[in-house]
């Protein structure tokens, strides 16, 4: 139902009488506010969609009024909704950065393509390098494998052929 659609923010309260709604950006762009139009409020299996009339910055959070949701009533019943957007209307990111939710999945190999290591099943942000967590493809390697996402390491990411390439620094396997 929401395959196509990420999410930017959550509502996490009201403010107000003339329906604001308080959101935490879930994006590392979260001027994008200034600028939203058609968004889809999500919760649970319901989907409404709406358009942004305002957005201003307030501390570390947004706050936003939706046209035609003009009271707090109105818009009390999206609190804990997901602000979503198409992945396509995402911000373009720089060349060799990828979004996180695009690299779930993909199949990773050593630098020679031999052997396949396994496949990204989350992302470590820890705030100098990225993390790819690998479900490994061997069953009996007795845990996840951890490979930092850094130049050195990672050779190659092909969205398109849905794989990374990987050169293993030396006894990470070990």
């Amino acid at each position: 139902m929401t395959g196509n659609l990420v999410a930017v923010g959550k509502i996490i309260g009201c403010t107000g009488l003339k329906g604001e709604v308080k959101v935490l950006p879930l994006s590392d762009y979260p001027q994008r506010f200034k600028s939203l139009s058609g968004v889809k409020l999500v919760t649970g299996e319901r989907i409404t969609s709406a358009q942004v009339e305002s957005g201003r910055e307030q501390k570390n959070l947004w706050i936003l009024k939706f046209k035609n949701f003009d009271s707090l009533e109105a818009v009390e019943k999206f609190k804990e909704s997901y602000i979503m957007i198409p992945r396509e209307e995402r911000m373009p990111l720089p060349d060799d950065r990828y979004y996180i939710d695009d690299l779930i999945g993909l199949s990773v190999f050593t630098e020679e393509e031999k052997e396949k290591l396994g496949e990204i099943k989350d992302v470590i942000q820890t705030g100098s390098n990225d993390v790819f967590v690998v479900t490994p493809h061997d069953p009996t390697y007795p845990r996840d494998i951890l490979i930092p996402a850094i130049k050195d390491v990672v050779q190659e990411v092909s969205l398109q052929e849905k794989k990374v390439r990987v050169k293993l620094p030396e006894g990470l396997l070990d």
